[in-house]
């Protein structure tokens, strides 16, 4: 049952990624093929289809660093990134694996600081209005 569940989202992702079942001229946004893709790729783990995630990955192309300055809706989410480590690990490539986990960790800890700052800036900008 649970093999079935996985392929019913492998099927409905890879539909979606190819178009099918979208209204004429309707094409996904780019955030939404990351999303779709990290389904089938978190799939095709799941079902131990490693070499098949591999390449998924690969039909996306190179997903770049971990976004830190620019806005998140052009560059792949942190999720498909650490999917990406998991798949490079199980095809035995571990120590590619382990480098892009440390810059997905830079990634956050960058957002951490930058929202911990724009919060201290609010707080101090309310203060300012009272």
């Amino acid at each position: 049952a649970r093999a079935r569940s996985w392929g019913a989202v492998l099927l409905l992702a890879g539909e979606l990624l190819g178009g099918k079942g979208l209204a004429p001229g309707v094409q996904l946004p780019p955030q939404a093929k990351f999303e779709y893709a990290a389904f089938r790729i978190a799939a095709l783990l799941q079902t131990r289809a490693f070499r098949a995630a591999a390449d998924e990955l690969g039909r996306l192309g190179f997903l770049g660093v971990p976004a830190t300055t620019t806005p998140r809706e052009n560059t792949a989410p942190l999720s498909l990134r650490i999917l990406e480590a998991e798949v490079l690990r199980v095809t035995g490539r571990q120590r590619q694996g382990l480098d892009l986990l440390y810059q997905a960790r830079e990634a956050i800890r960058l957002d951490r600081e930058r929202l911990a700052g724009g919060a201290r800036e609010e707080v101090g900008n309310a203060a300012e209005a009272e």
